[in-house]
């Protein structure tokens, strides 16, 4: 995906009230926001870590301790959860030239993506053919990208391409969160994922009567419209390639 649930709350400064004491609400969503001491495994955490989210299954922690706890808005995060793959085609729609795709071999000790061959290889005769796209690939690459595939999400801190030796890879600025061999990857424009929030944020004011009068730095309420987006964000949105 270009942007994550979790990107999107953050680029957007979206929180969560927190609680640190007392009794918590039967069903009610919880995440862990700070914890060392605490104990939320009777009230339906499968662990202690921070980040993990559940479901509270009762209203007495066996400890709170020094833990804290978002209060999580779940209909808002089902919301943003819902829009997230409607808002890429969006932006493959306005910016009407396809994303970069290869696979990649992924590892989560390592924030690089390795052995890079195009979609295609598998099925192209001619090697030279496959060598120039391979170069066309890492010619299209930035620095700032984001790359995203089963267990990435990451962006390009640097890349490589080593035409002698068919050496290919990509450094990530954040390791991949699970193990993979032939991953599919696409890569996005630098930026994209910001761009992605904004449109996601307009998407939510839009389909439920927005105004100017709103938090954050943005107000679309007087906006020129273009392909169904206020022109500030759709003026973000890149509609060519460099020539490769």
């Amino acid at each position: 995906m270009i942007v994550t649930l979790a990107q999107v709350k953050t680029y957007l400064g979206l929180t969560d009230p927190c609680q640190a004491s007392g009794s918590l609400t039967v069903g009610q969503l919880y995440e862990i926001k700070e914890n060392t001491s605490g104990d939320f495994s009777n009230v339906g955490a499968d662990d202690n870590n921070v980040g993990t989210q559940f479901h509270a299954t009762g209203t007495t922690p066996t400890s709170w301790g020094d833990g804290i706890l978002y209060i999580v808005d779940e209909t808002r995060d089902d919301r943003i959860s819902a829009l997230l793959s409607i808002v890429e085609a969006d932006y493959l729609r306005i910016r009407n030239i396809p994303f970069i795709e290869f696979w990649a071999d992924a590892t989560v000790d390592d924030a690089t993506l390795e052995n890079i061959t195009i979609v295609d290889d598998t099925d192209a005769e001619n090697l030279l053919d496959i060598t120039d796209a391979r170069k066309a690939i890492f010619k299209s690459l930035e620095r700032g990208m984001v790359v995203s595939g089963t267990g990435v999400q990451s962006k390009i801190d640097d890349y490589e391409y080593d035409l002698t030796n068919d050496s290919r890879t990509i450094e990530m600025d954040d390791v991949a969160t699970a193990t993979g061999e032939e991953v599919l990857i696409t890569a996005y424009p630098a930026g994209a994922d910001y761009t992605a929030a904004l449109m996601i944020e307009y998407n939510l004011y839009k389909r439920h009567g927005f105004s100017s009068e709103r938090t954050g730095d943005y107000s679309y309420s007087q906006e020129e419209i273009v392909s169904g987006y206020p022109k500030s964000i759709t003026g973000m949105i890149r509609r060519y390639v460099r020539m490769v």
